[in-house]
């Protein structure tokens, strides 16, 4: 079974990539001062992530000079060197917290530069740690930190080529369409109407945003759909293959069996 066909409910064993994390001091999101200019006198004596959210300038890191705008995030590292200005026109809004981390659990994941290219994702993420941070609740700790986790997992994924690289938005309206309600009549014919695609192009470009074709895509999400009301509710299978658009009970079961292995009965059980 391929990765697109993999059934809803699996296992997967998921080791924390950073289990020494501690942060350093408050999250923050601040607008630099019109004059500013950032030269610490001393190298960094521990981590720092740095993510511009507005603005425009230049960075040199290490010797290196790097562009400054929104969606550019720093892990800078002990030892690192840096001296960053700004656009006096347009200034920088930065998220910025300084932490320790095992160098070792951290190797190859956190590239001192990365690009984020959800700018929605990197503002929501930082306003939710920063808001975190100041709240007084006894949840609130736990919450900046995870917050903080999930930006430098999304900047991993990032640097591995799994994350937020830009695509066809057009086809991925369709996918998550398809993913919300996949019970709708959906076909080629009408998922190209919808995009005011030929069929050829509407194929083309789908495989190449989602690894499969757009009715391969329809019925990896009925099945998936299907796992989860067999467990989750009373419905029969009848009633489940007619909600997600099968005619036939028996063309649902073996398409079901193709794809898990097993009959909806045995799931079921």
């Amino acid at each position: 079974m391929d990765k697109n066909t993999e059934p809803l409910y699996y296992t997967r064993i998921v080791t924390d990539p950073f289990p020494s994390l501690q942060l350093h001091g408050l999250p923050h999101i601040y607008w630099c001062e019109p004059h500013w200019e950032w030269r610490p006198p001393a190298p960094f004596a521990d981590h720092d992530l740095w993510c511009v959210m507005d603005g425009d300038g230049s960075l040199d890191l290490n010797g290196r000079n790097h562009h400054l705008q929104a969606g550019i995030c720093f892990v800078f590292h002990p030892g690192d060197r840096v001296h960053g200005r700004q656009n006096p026109d347009h200034r920088l809004r930065v998220f910025a917290c300084h932490f320790d981390i095992d160098e070792a659990a951290e190797a190859g994941l956190l590239p001192h530069v990365t690009r984020l290219h959800d700018l929605p994702l990197l503002s929501t993420l930082a306003r939710d740690c920063e808001a975190a941070a100041h709240a007084r609740d006894k949840l609130a700790p736990l919450r900046t930190q995870l917050t903080f986790r999930l930006l430098l997992l999304h900047l991993a994924a990032q640097a591995q080529g799994t994350g937020d690289q830009p695509g066809d938005p057009l086809i991925a309206r369709l996918y998550h369409a398809i993913r919300e309600d996949p019970g709708q009549p959906w076909t080629v014919e009408r998922l190209a109407r919808r995009a005011n695609l030929s069929h050829s192009q509407l194929t083309r470009r789908f495989v190449a945003e989602t690894g499969m074709s757009p009715i391969r895509c329809v019925t990896t999400a009925r099945i998936d759909r299907a796992q989860r009301l067999l467990r989750e509710s009373r419905l029969t299978v009848s009633q489940i293959a007619d909600a997600l658009g099968y005619r036939d009970v028996f063309y649902f079961s073996r398409q079901f069996k193709q794809l898990t292995g097993l009959p909806p009965t045995h799931r079921r059980r």
